[in-house]
């Protein structure tokens, strides 16, 4: 279900509420994606967006990106800030991964991870996610 034009400027310059979303702390910033919302009626609606608080300045931030895990709940969200550049020359960049869930009240996620590379700085950047499939036998759908 798409959120209708008014609950989105409803909650502009700020994330909706929402819950069962996945949250994880890199750097001096919160990033939260997904979860459950409301649409206008009330009605429950899966989220796909994903936000940034700036631990400092106390400012949200939604970032448009492409591709990814699409609207999902119920999921988990880690990160790895001290991953070593993988060209020298490129400067330091976190990664967020996202891990499952289920993308609507009865359709679990089908274990996929999603890694998504942030810049260093944490300026806006096109950003993209990308698929990774792991090697050995994954834990299931939880």
């Amino acid at each position: 279900m798409t959120i209708p034009d008014s609950t989105v400027s409803e909650y502009l310059g700020r994330p909706q509420p929402r819950h069962r979303h996945a949250a994880m702390v890199v750097d001096t910033s919160l990033y939260i994606y997904g979860g459950l919302g409301k649409d206008g009626g009330g009605s429950d609606v899966v989220l796909s967006d994903l936000w940034r608080l700036n631990l400092v300045t106390l400012r949200w931030k939604k970032f448009t990106v492409s591709g990814g895990p699409g609207a999902r709940y119920g999921h988990i969200m880690g990160a790895d800030s001290l991953r070593a550049p993988v060209d020298p020359s490129d400067p330091h960049r976190p990664i967020l991964l996202v891990y499952g869930g289920r993308s609507s009240s009865s359709s679990f996620a089908d274990g996929d991870v999603w890694v998504l590379t942030l810049d260093a700085r944490q300026e806006e950047l096109p950003l993209s996610w990308r698929q990774v499939s792991p090697g050995g036998s994954t834990p299931g759908q939880r």
